[in-house]
């Protein structure tokens, strides 16, 4: 009984501990991609963390039989300020590779003159508090869902445009993943004009990382999702 309280003790002073654990020590995380429910290939996420400012980069291969109708290879890479746990948009790359079509897009936050820039057609757009790229912006949730919060907007620039997302807690789920079962928390992403849609299940156990991602594009109807497969700290405590 004295250690069980001992253990009861310890845990209450350090109920958040492992909640920046993930973004302040960085991971490697790898995960099962499909497209309506096809496996097509894995993508493979890296964040880096340097002193005061992230690096996430992503890299996605074709898979299986995939690899017979798919060449592809898609790197993203977004660069951010972190200071006291506030995550800054900095700039966004997006390059495919190894096929018929070449792209290679940038996207860039100048804050002082709250101005992005898209490299692709020299789109410009005003800033908004709470604007990341498609990578960062995922980072970004992990921070609002360990503060608690149940909806919140995020204003997210791709290679191709700039949208408004908004974001809410919608259920607590328990899922299967290559990587094991996880309890989740299940948050629906929408952007009104476009119609597109994020769906992300966040573990709590891994500081609210999205175990599982689902995007919809309405303008097609296709569904590709991330499962994660495996999942390592680049920092030892």
């Amino acid at each position: 009984m004295r250690h069980f309280l001992l253990l009861l003790i310890t845990l209450s002073l350090f109920p958040l501990a492992s909640q920046a654990d993930l973004i302040d020590r960085g991971f490697t995380a790898e995960y099962e991609l499909s497209l309506m429910t096809v496996y097509i290939g894995t993508t493979t996420r890296q964040l880096e963390v340097g002193d005061h400012q992230l690096t996430y980069r992503s890299v996605a291969k074709p898979g299986g039989l995939a690899k017979m109708f798919i060449s592809d290879t898609i790197t993203e890479t977004s660069n951010m300020d972190y200071r006291n746990g506030i995550i800054t948009a900095r700039d966004y790359r997006y390059i495919q590779s190894g096929g018929d079509d070449e792209t290679d897009e940038n996207v860039s936050f100048r804050w002082q003159d709250k101005t992005l820039a898209l490299s692709r057609e020299n789109k410009t757009f005003p800033l908004n508090e709470k604007s990341y790229d498609v990578l960062g912006f995922q980072l970004a949730l992990m921070r609002e869902l360990q503060q608690q919060h149940k909806s919140f907007v995020f204003h997210v620039a791709d290679h191709r445009n700039f949208y408004t997302f908004h974001a809410t807690v919608v259920n607590r789920e328990t899922i299967e993943t290559p990587a094991g079962k996880f309890e989740v928390l299940k948050v629906e992403a929408i952007d009104p004009e476009s119609d597109k849609r994020f769906v992300f299940w966040c573990a709590p156990k891994l500081d609210y990382l999205p175990v599982r991602v689902e995007y919809t594009k309405k303008k097609d109807g296709d569904v590709s999702a991330l499962d994660l497969k495996s999942i390592k700290m680049n920092k030892p405590l």
